[in-house]
């Protein structure tokens, strides 16, 4: 993939440039290729451990392993799919090491500097009930399995196609499908008995 000229004729490298330099020793390489993921690979790491710190400390962990597997990357794909494949492998062996489930997000780490949730005019009342249905799908979301859990991230939060989340997990488009459905059927079961105003 050729680098790309905005119109002040600056030029931005691609992502398999990046890599591509960061393999032939160009210091600062790998600095900026992770410094365009760096939210992306925190807010995973945040959904998945629920707690900021667990999320930092885990995400310098899928760094440090990219940095070691960087030479495996096969510049025909891109360089994203790929990323998301190593760090949702990482975060799963992170779970599996603290043998714990992550804990729910609290509504204050979840309205904080964590998340960026988009600000919605809202009437007071109208701000706790979307609060508390955000918080409670949330909750359901990491109460989820491991195998039911990262497609309905990737999905609804990271916006992937099941294309894109096929490659991702290493898995065929229609397991996607059925992972998704079935990641749906155990959130309503979950949030069947509350009051929440949640289409899922």
């Amino acid at each position: 993939m050729k680098d790309i000229t905005d119109g002040s004729g600056n030029t931005r490298r691609t992502d398999e440039t990046l890599v591509a330099e960061c393999l032939g020793g160009r210091q600062g390489a790998f600095t900026e290729l992770m410094d365009r993921y760096e939210d992306s690979l925190f807010r995973l790491a945040y959904y998945w451990t629920g707690n900021r710190e667990d999320a930092q400390d885990l995400c310098q962990d899928c760094f440090i392993h990219l940095y070691h597997v960087l030479a495996k990357y096969d510049p025909n794909h891109r360089f994203g799919i790929w990323m998301y494949r190593v760090c949702t492998n990482n975060c799963i062996n992170w779970l599996k090491r603290h043998r714990r489930r992550p804990p729910a997000m609290s509504l204050s780490s979840l309205l904080g500097e964590e998340v960026d949730i988009p600000d919605t005019v809202l009437l007071p009342e109208q701000e706790m009930l979307v609060a508390e249905d955000r918080r409670a799908v949330l909750k359901a979301v990491q109460e989820l399995p491991p195998v039911y859990r990262m497609p309905i991230i990737l999905r609804y939060l990271e916006e992937f196609s099941y294309k894109e989340i096929a490659r991702v997990l290493d898995i065929s488009v229609k397991n996607v499908e059925i992972r998704i459905h079935r990641a749906k059927a155990m959130l309503q079961k979950s949030l069947r008995n509350g009051t929440h105003r949640v289409e899922i």
